[in-house]
């Protein structure tokens, strides 16, 4: 049964904070290690480039991850991206999970010893069976856990009712357009947004 806890006692928690410095901190602020990000936006705008360098400075920072790819498993597209983003740099800290269905995933976040971030590329191939209940069940038994989701659009919104109140759930929603990644969750810099692509993101906000 939930309990009610005091003001003075809300205020002596203390939160692991990932410690964002420089464009990170200007975008996001300083979120905590623990619970959902949901990252969206249409094809072509930078959304697999961002969520590549994003793994790769949450690897910096000393966190394990375990990147999930539900879409391309092992294949050569993922080699090419880990390339892209210098994963070689932090290969100790990252590894590849080819697709698996969900409640094995589950079985293997609960491990001893688990990663400390799952990337998810993307929440729609774990089917549409899944429901958003065993995704808030997977987020509230592993409290120190974060889950990185990836989605994919039905017009302008995460396609799916389980991606939809995944979203909804998560502190951090990332909405990609034009090569920036735009923070519209609880968690935003002064600046809101990390710029994933220099130049195409001058090209596409004339700036």
């Amino acid at each position: 049964m939930s309990q009610a806890i005091s003001i003075d006692n809300l205020l002596k928690k203390k939160y692991r904070k990932l410690g964002f410095t420089g464009e990170w901190h200007e975008a996001f602020g300083d979120p905590v290690l623990g619970g959902s990000w949901f990252v969206y936006g249409a094809s072509t705008n930078g959304k697999s480039s961002f969520v590549q360098q994003l793994t790769r400075y949450l690897a910096e920072l000393g966190l394990n991850i375990e990147y999930v790819s539900l879409e391309e498993g092992a294949e050569d597209t993922m080699q090419q991206a880990a390339l892209r983003a210098e994963w070689r740099s932090v290969k100790r800290k990252i590894r590849i999970m080819e697709p698996i269905e969900f409640d094995d995933f589950a079985e293997r976040v609960a491990k001893p010893k688990s990663a400390d971030v799952f990337v998810i590329d993307t929440i729609q191939y774990f089917g549409e069976e899944v429901r958003f209940k065993q995704y808030l069940k997977l987020r509230r038994d592993n409290p120190g856990k974060l889950f990185i989701y990836i989605s994919h659009l039905k017009g302008k919104q995460p396609d799916g009712k389980a991606a939809m109140k995944v979203m909804r759930d998560s502190s951090l929603k990332i909405w990609v357009e034009g090569y920036r990644a735009i923070s519209k969750g609880r968690y935003i810099g002064p600046r809101g947004y990390y710029t994933i692509w220099e130049e195409g993101a001058s090209r596409y906000w004339g700036v």
